[in-house]
Formats: structure tokens, C-alpha cells, sequence
């Protein structure tokens, strides 16, 4: 972002989603500090990625490199990247509280300081989930997210969108590829009802 900031002085807004199944994980550091040392533009955006994002890794992989491939139809669908396989309809996923990282919020406080000091208009929102997760025992670990986002200095937005089946991707937190357009027009949505406020 910073590299991005330095070339175009025009920037009005940067709005970010992020999954809320991100909130118990660890902070990646060295992710981070790869992209920031790394000049091989290649490496730069590929060799970091860990064991987590393997498809993203294969997918890039193929569509350089593999030349027997040939078929890039078969690595895209409707112009969204394949991932794994649907996930099955009684998936479900309960959220520990316990597991919450309240450091998570490192590098989206890093955000939020160059949108600060560049004057930029900083949004945050909620990636999808499934709706078999949406259950007021999960919302309890939601509503912990929404209170460490009240304490930064970040416009968000505190609702979750829940897919239903035939919404959903491989994971409980992907949506599929032919709902993606209508996804894409929920957010914006949202974005435009954010800036009346």
C-alpha cells in the first residue's frame, strides 16, 4: 500500500475485507517482512504465501509456468479462481471466544495510519460467512471484533452477510463463483449507504 500511495497521489478511498475467521489466527509476520525485503517481483507476491493459501500458489504456478496446461478455462470459473471443492451442506464451525487475538488488529492499524496520513478514506467490512454459523453463540465472538474495530479510528460496517447453500464456496467463509457479482453488488451497497452516514 505504501508503494501504491507514493505513485498515485489520487486515492480516495481503501476498503478493506477481511473474514472473520481471521480474528484467531496468528499474525503473520514474516509474510510481511518478505514483501518488504523481496525484489523479484515474481517471488515478491508468490513465495511468501503459506501453507494456508496452497491453491493461490498452484494456481499462479500453472498459469505461468506449466506449459502442457494450456486450458486456463479449466483454472478459472466465471472469472473467479478455483479453489477447493463445495463444502458439504451440514458444514458448521462455532467460533471460541477464547481464541479471540485482540493483536490481530496489527497491520489494519497500520492501514489505518497511511490512510490517516494521507488523508484517504479507510472502510472496513466483514468478509461472508455460511449461515450454519451465523447462531447467536458465534455472534458473541462477532461482536468482540466490532468492539476492538469501535476503539480504532475506521469507518466498519458491524453487520455479517450469511450465505446459504447454494451461496457458499469450499469454505465456510468463500462464496461461490456464480455469486460473486451479486456479492460484489451487496458490498457496494453497503459502501454507499456507509458514505450517506
Amino acid at each position: 500500500m505504501k508503494k501504491i500511495l507514493k505513485k498515485k497521489n489520487k486515492i480516495e478511498t481503501v476498503i478493506i475485507i477481511n473474514n472473520v475467521y481471521a480474528w484467531q489466527e496468528n499474525i503473520k509476520h514474516s509474510g510481511y517482512e518478505y514483501i518488504e525485503k523481496q525484489s523479484n517481483v515474481i517471488l515478491k507476491y508468490l513465495n511468501y504465501l503459506d501453507k494456508n493459501i496452497f491453491e493461490i500458489k498452484k494456481f499462479y504456478f500453472t498459469f505461468f509456468f506449466d506449459e502442457n496446461s494450456g486450458n486456463y478455462s479449466e483454472l478459472i470459473t466465471n472469472d473467479f479462481m478455483k479453489f477447493g471443492d463445495k463444502i458439504s451442506k451440514d458444514a458448521n464451525y462455532t467460533f471460541d471466544i477464547d481464541l479471540f487475538n485482540k493483536n490481530k488488529s496489527f497491520y489494519l492499524k497500520k492501514i489505518i495510519d497511511l490512510c490517516s496520513e494521507y488523508q484517504i478514506e479507510c472502510i472496513y467490512f466483514h468478509g461472508p460467512i455460511y449461515n450454519t454459523t451465523c447462531t447467536d453463540k458465534n455472534f458473541e465472538f462477532f461482536k468482540r471484533i466490532n468492539d476492538q474495530l469501535l476503539d480504532m479510528n475506521i469507518i466498519f460496517d458491524p453487520s455479517i452477510i450469511c450465505l446459504n447453500y447454494n451461496q457458499i464456496g469450499d469454505t465456510i467463509y468463500h462464496t461461490s463463483s456464480n455469486y460473486k457479482n451479486n456479492l460484489t453488488k451487496i458490498y457496494y451497497e453497503k459502501y454507499l449507504k456507509l458514505k450517506k452516514n
